[in-house]
């Protein structure tokens, strides 16, 4: 019995562990099979967020791309429109100039056409951003100018809103007077304009924004600091990245990842620090870049040409008017036509020493009017001048035949120079 008993004990300890054993085991196995499921559910979740986050940046991509498309339209037109405010109002100064007339009159005139070639300087602005080429112009920039040039742009907005009135952000320049770096001017511009769109918008009312710019060991330092609210790190971390904002309907996420871009392009570091205090944005850029090549090209007269046989063939009534005024007031035999096919006609029957074409036009291209002038007298130098033409130019879109292309608008100055460009680029052909 006590044998029995014994063996009896022996089995049920062993059936006891035996039990326990796998009990045991069979929960290491689900903790397993709960710890694998977690992470399948987690990589679930963020893949559904990366797709999510994808489907917002090609939403943006869309919109911008929707914009750009919009935008090159309206700017297009807008350089129409742009066309008789500024180049009559430079014809009426230049007939000033040569009269006795008062001077009041002529700053009148001086001042319109200032403000028409500032509006010329937005257009291309935007013409800029909608490009986005990452071609850099390097230039000798006085960064004091620049900057001063890029303040007086912004400071319309200082005052858009009614807090405004009574407590204005202020704006202080802290630059050397002869400082001069090796940049791109126009992305300079845009770094900069970027920035202080950031600023007004963080700056409380009555708060301040300081633009500190300097050299030390040959690198040069531009510092954007503001007084607003701060940003809080994980926001600091995310700003720079394409699409990323915080200002909601109002911003599209790309200033400073544009002005990202910009600075590793000149081979420079973008730091920026933020607290409860305000925010300051550090660029470093080296003091010395590679000189864009054909950057040191001679400079072009503007003073007026020989009289010259010129045809003119322009679908916009302005601007083909405007053209033909210019013209004539340097003593030049202009024939104006409109449409495109009879331009051409009139080119093969008579004699011209110049040709001056536009190049959207409703029943043949500029770039068909020049590869036909070409065809007939390749010696023919032809001008083209486009609202389209600094896309065309940072897209290398050079038509066919065009001996130099120029942008809408001008004034007489800028169509000279063209007229003498087109001339040189024809005679190295």
């Amino acid at each position: 019995v006590l044998i029995a008993v014994c063996i009896i004990v022996v089995l049920l300890v062993s059936v006891s562990i035996l039990l326990r054993y796998q009990v045991k085991r069979r929960t290491i196995d689900l903790q397993q099979s709960n710890l694998e499921l977690s992470k399948q559910v987690e990589m679930t979740m963020k893949a559904h967020l990366e797709l999510k986050r994808s489907e917002e940046i090609h939403i943006h991509r869309e919109r911008l791309s929707a914009l750009g498309q919009m935008v090159s339209g309206i700017a297009h037109d807008f350089n129409n429109m742009l066309m008789p405010i500024l180049g009559y109002s430079d014809l009426l100064r230049q007939s000033w100039l040569t009269a006795a007339h008062g001077e009041k009159e002529l700053q009148y005139l001086q001042i319109i056409q200032n403000t028409a070639a500032d509006a010329r300087e937005t257009v291309r602005r935007l013409q800029e951003f909608i490009r986005a080429d990452s071609r850099s112009q390097m230039e000798h920039i006085p960064v004091a100018k620049l900057i001063s040039d890029t303040v007086s742009v912004i400071r319309p907005i200082l005052n858009s809103k009614p807090e405004s009135a009574s407590k204005p952000i202020e704006i202080i320049e802290d630059v050397q007077p002869d400082l001069i770096i090796i940049a791109s001017a126009n992305q300079f511009k845009e770094v900069l304009l970027n920035l202080l769109l950031n600023s007004i918008q963080a700056a409380q009312p009555g708060g301040e924004i300081k633009i500190s710019a300097f050299t030390l060991e040959g690198q040069f330092f531009l510092k954007v600091i503001d007084s607003g609210t701060g940003m809080s790190r994980e926001i600091v971390k995310k700003c720079m990245e394409p699409f990323f904002s915080t200002k909601g309907s109002e911003g599209t996420g790309m200033g400073l990842a544009m002005v990202h871009g910009i600075v590793k392009r000149h081979n420079g570091e973008l730091n920026i620090e933020s607290s409860d205090k305000g925010t300051t944005v550090s660029i470093q850029l080296p003091v010395t870049q590679e000189m864009t090549e054909g950057g040191g090209e001679p400079e072009i007269s503007s003073l007026p040409l020989e009289p010259m046989k010129i045809l003119v063939i322009d679908d916009d009534i302005n601007s083909l008017n405007l053209i033909s005024e210019y013209l004539k007031f340097d003593s030049h035999s202009v024939t104006a036509i409109e449409d495109p096919i009879e331009g051409m006609a009139v080119f093969r029957e008579r004699e011209f020493e110049f040709v001056i074409t536009d190049m959207a036009m409703p029943k043949a291209t500029g770039k068909k009017v020049s590869q036909y002038v070409k065809s007939v007298n390749p010696e023919i130098p032809v001008l083209m001048i486009t609202g389209f033409a600094q896309l065309m130019v940072g897209r290398g879109h050079y038509p066919e035949g065009v001996s130099y292309l120029m942008g809408k608008p001008f004034t007489l100055e800028e169509l000279r120079k063209g007229i003498r460009k087109a001339q040189l680029s024809c005679i190295k052909d």
